[in-house]
């Protein structure tokens, strides 16, 4: 008797915790959203352009005795941009970190929710703009562009838009916005050529792979920096190039 009392209470408890988490998925919603990223490149042979599309995933998730786990947004897979320049060369907007990737979309589409871009109430948002919905990504939000002075080696990397800290262009705030310092495009790709725009573009196209094709020594570097060290040094002989991984261009690379 009192072994079945015990289970009878067990399913009950199961019952009542099943009941509750579906009465809370409503109020913690979760999506995966795509989208698609396209820089244009003005050049004296006419304007060079260049996309990637990108998949990434927001998650809430229900208090559970007492716990909350929050609001999570990760970067699900996707590519730097690809601009091919002809003989210029190729210009490469990178992913940053996996963070930055996510805030291209965030920043792109600024959330009207008061409890800001990563929150309950932001997935709902985001999860509502319809395919085909773009927007211009602003100055302050550039990703880093990058060109090799020669594919094949991975330390002849370059800054092409050099970004410095400066006074927040709405609130004066210092130090809290990003513009650009030193504008390399013509230095590197030669006179004439300029970045026209950088957008965002809500989308259901498919995720594709190319930068490997492009970069075909990728994999050797996932654990490590573009100049072959395994951590970022200010006495670093190739500089840039130690700032930048594989991770810069393609999510998911493995050796």
């Amino acid at each position: 008797m009192k072994r079945m009392m015990f289970v009878l209470v067990g399913l009950m408890v199961a019952v009542g915790f099943s009941a509750a988490a579906c009465a809370w998925l409503p109020g913690y919603p979760s999506a995966k959203i795509r989208y698609k990223m396209t820089v244009e490149v003005d050049t004296p042979e006419g304007i060079k352009a260049g996309f990637a599309v990108r998949e990434i995933s927001m998650v809430s998730r229900p208090m559970l005795l007492g716990v909350s786990n929050d609001t999570h947004v990760k970067l699900e897979k996707g590519e730097a941009v690809v601009v091919d320049l002809g003989q210029r060369g190729v210009l490469f907007a990178t992913l940053g970190s996996a963070t930055d990737s996510v805030w291209t979309l965030l920043n792109a589409f600024p959330s009207p929710c008061a409890e800001g871009a990563v929150s309950r109430c932001s997935v709902k948002y985001y999860s509502s703009l319809k395919v085909g919905e773009k927007a211009q990504l602003p100055a302050r939000y550039y990703p880093m562009f990058v060109a090799f002075e020669d594919l094949n080696d991975p330390k002849s990397a370059k800054n092409v838009l050099e970004m410095k800290s400066c006074p927040d262009p709405a609130t004066g705030i210092p130090n809290n916005s990003r513009c650009v310092e030193k504008d390399r495009f013509e230095e590197i790709f030669g006179q004439g050529v300029r970045l026209r725009s950088v957008t965002v573009e809500v989308t259901d196209a498919d995720v594709e792979t190319v930068v490997q094709r492009i970069l075909p020594w990728l994999p050797d570097y996932y654990d490590k920096r573009l100049d072959g060290q395994r951590f970022g040094s200010s006495d670093a002989e190739y500089k840039f190039a130690n700032r930048l991984s594989s991770g810069a261009f393609s999510s998911g690379v493995k050796k």
